[in-house]
């Protein structure tokens, strides 16, 4: 549901009014293009950071669990934001590389000089509601190129990027608050 239920007076089939209880409720899809939209949006403001808007090179994750944001609202869907400095933090600390493999081919970005790369929350960020902290830390973000990061969303091999991601990953997920197994991890990626 998106919505608190409500009472409203409806026909019935002979055209008498009743009372009935409404149930609002939002397609799956809608809530899926919402958080894609999100994602999209993260994206773009990751491009449009020069050098200087990223964080200096030598510095270490905040390994502490974080208060959750609230979430917008936006036609009776709940979407968490993203914080794109949270991403760009995941970013250099992969060195802008494709945590899958590092030798993955990327090019240049424009504005700034660093290897294209995209973040992705590996706890997807539609999951924000099943924990009690918040997933926009940059524990919980991975960098990996284009095809890697496509291929997690849409390949046949998800699993396989999942169970290597997670591996690196679990220990700090852990830290920061975000407990979760490998299984668990899998069925959120259907």
């Amino acid at each position: 549901m998106v919505g608190e239920p409500y009472q409203e007076e409806q026909p019935d089939k002979n055209g008498n009014m009743r009372k009935v209880w409404m149930f609002p409720v939002k397609m799956v899809k809608d809530v899926e293009t919402a958080e894609a939209e999100a994602d999209e949006k993260l994206l773009e403001a990751l491009e449009n950071l020069s050098e200087r808007d990223y964080p200096i090179p030598d510095f270490d994750y905040i390994l502490t669990p974080q208060d959750k944001t609230p979430p917008i609202t936006r036609d009776h869907i709940k979407i968490r934001t993203r914080n794109p400095m949270h991403s760009a933090i995941a970013l250099r600390y992969a060195g802008f590389l494709c945590e899958i493999d590092r030798e993955h081919p990327s090019f240049i970005r424009r504005k700034n000089n660093h290897n294209y790369v995209e973040p992705h929350h590996l706890v997807p960020m539609k999951y924000s509601d099943d924990f009690s902290v918040s997933l926009d830390v940059p524990a919980n973000i991975v960098s990996l190129c284009s095809n890697c990061h496509n291929e997690i969303h849409y390949g046949k091999n998800y699993e396989q990027l999942l169970e290597r991601l997670y591996e690196q990953r679990k220990d700090l997920l852990q830290k920061v608050g975000i407990d979760i197994t490998l299984e668990e991890l899998k069925e959120m990626y259907p």
